[in-house]
């Protein structure tokens, strides 16, 4: 690897570090809850009747641990359980009051990096994005991967007024 190339991956690697502790500490403040949950909560506002094993998948957590998260979810008040299509599975939805923490974990992470947006100016944050864009464009491995990865997206802002890059990207790899 270049000295040029490995300095650029060591800086993304640290801003990627920092952007995260940032959006960890900005989120499970929002909301309350734990990393894991807070992420549920915006991962449910997406899914409609979706069984708890899609939100297994996107979370990457084992079933009984997603069990035991939507059953914490469900004692706080956010989440009810509703029957599955099927008859045998579960759907978790979200109540009035995990709607709104949702919410609010969708903007602490939208100010967190509206904060870091401001450390360049206008005409850098517009260089970066097609660079960005080309990172999330070649990250997905699949659908549950780019799932994963969009977890915490604020699905608005990233659809307009271009397409998501991740989808973009699944396009191409497919649902391996």
């Amino acid at each position: 690897m270049s000295s040029a190339r490995a300095r650029a991956a060591n800086l993304l690697g640290a801003l990627a570090f920092r952007l995260t502790d940032e959006i960890v500490a900005a989120t499970t403040k929002a909301s309350g809850l734990n990393e894991t949950a807070a992420v549920a909560l915006v991962v449910l506002t997406r899914q409609r009747k979706q069984p708890i094993q899609y939100l297994r998948h996107v979370l990457a957590l084992s079933h009984p641990a997603t069990v035991r998260l939507i059953d914490r979810l469900a004692d706080a008040g956010l989440v009810v359980r509703r029957p599955g299509t099927d008859g045998r599975t579960v759907v978790p939805v979200l109540t009035r009051a995990g709607t709104q923490k949702a919410r609010a974990v969708i903007r602490a992470r939208a100010a967190v990096l509206e904060q870091a947006l401001l450390r360049i100016d206008r005409d850098g944050y517009e260089r970066v994005a097609p660079l960005l864009e080309s990172f999330l464009r070649a990250a997905p491995k699949n659908r549950d991967d780019a799932s994963n990865l969009c977890r915490l997206c604020d699905l608005e802002a990233c659809n307009h007024p271009a397409p998501c890059p991740v989808d973009e990207g699944i396009k191409v790899v497919g649902d391996a």
